[in-house]
């Protein structure tokens, strides 16, 4: 699991830039995509039960939808991050779109078959392209300082490898790793925090707090990481947020970078404190909203931020 650090005072100021009239209309086209094709992702659970009640499939053949799409994701994940290796990311993107078009386009036009296994072909093609997508982590914009979550599955020798498309500098912090067989336990999403209305002042290095036990997560079981989404509102500088156990101090690490008055938003986990609470740090006057998502429990390993990489210093570089 990874994250990025705090970028010094200069690099915030002078080069985290989104809004400009070059990159405003590509940056929305391109955040609204990722919210189209998770929906179309999240739908297939949904309509899997439904295809068992209206189109009267049994429980085997229902299996094999989820076999169809997944199958799809073992396939094409190594090829596509191979092609955006050897192309960039854009033209990644490109092509994952083109495959989840045609394979959206197949099942409509082929329709007319009723055949099972045409719509699984289909299917797969249109999960071929959802892999595409998903297989970058990152997407930059020149000039700008990205952070953002990652989970990825070490390989036999415990190595993660992360790979950038364009020349850039590079930070990693480790900050927690899963047992293979436990299970999150995902919640209705819950607004923990929301500085807008609770009559705090706004100002620099503000700490807000929460306990698990004021959420909607299950107490009775041990809580070892809490998924949360934290956002950055209206932030009067450039600057950083940085999620943590209140006990343990907080660390020389970020969750999330921002520019002037940027509402940003990333994803979490975070390990709570003995006494089962987490602070939320903002680097300058902003306001701060928390959602709690969920919770992972014994097979959760919380650490210290540990910083593996960082390029501008040559830390974890040959």
């Amino acid at each position: 699991m990874t994250g990025t650090s705090a970028p010094s005072p200069l690099q915030s100021v002078t080069r985290a830039r989104l809004t400009t009239k070059e990159n405003l209309v590509p940056f929305i086209l391109v955040t609204a995509l990722f919210f189209l094709w998770g929906i179309a992702h999240g739908l297939l659970d949904v309509l899997n039960k439904h295809f068992q009640e209206i189109l009267q499939i049994s429980k085997a053949r229902s299996g094999l939808i989820q076999f169809a799409m997944y199958t799809a994701y073992f396939t094409m994940a190594l090829p596509a991050g191979l092609f955006m290796k050897r192309h960039g990311y854009r033209k990644g993107i490109i092509l994952g779109l083109l495959l989840f078009a045609v394979g959206a386009f197949l099942i409509a036009g082929t329709t007319a078959f009723e055949s099972f296994w045409i719509f699984l072909t289909c299917l797969f093609i249109l999960g071929c392209g959802l892999t595409t997508l998903e297989t970058s982590n990152v997407n930059l914009v020149p000039g700008s300082v990205t952070p953002n979550l990652v989970m990825a599955r070490p390989d036999a020798d415990g190595n993660v490898c992360i790979i950038a498309s364009t020349t850039t500098h590079l930070i990693v912090d480790r900050f927690a790793s899963f047992d293979a067989g436990e299970a999150i336990d995902l919640v209705r999403p819950d607004r923990v925090t929301d500085t807008r209305s609770d009559g705090s002042t706004r100002a620099p290095g503000r700490v807000v707090r929460f306990s698990v036990g004021d959420t909607e997560l299950d107490t009775g079981s041990p809580i070892e990481g809490v998924l949360m989404n934290l956002t950055i509102v209206e932030p009067e500088g450039a600057g950083f947020g940085t999620a943590y156990p209140c006990a343990g101090g907080r660390p020389d690490t970020s969750n999330i970078n921002f520019g002037r008055g940027r509402t940003i938003a990333n994803f979490a986990v975070v390990q709570p404190d003995s006494n089962g609470e987490i602070c939320v740090y903002s680097s300058v006057a902003a306001d701060i909203l928390i959602d709690v998502m969920g919770s992972a429990g014994t097979g959760f390993e919380g650490i210290g931020p540990s910083r593996k990489v960082d390029t501008r210093s040559g830390i974890g570089t040959p």
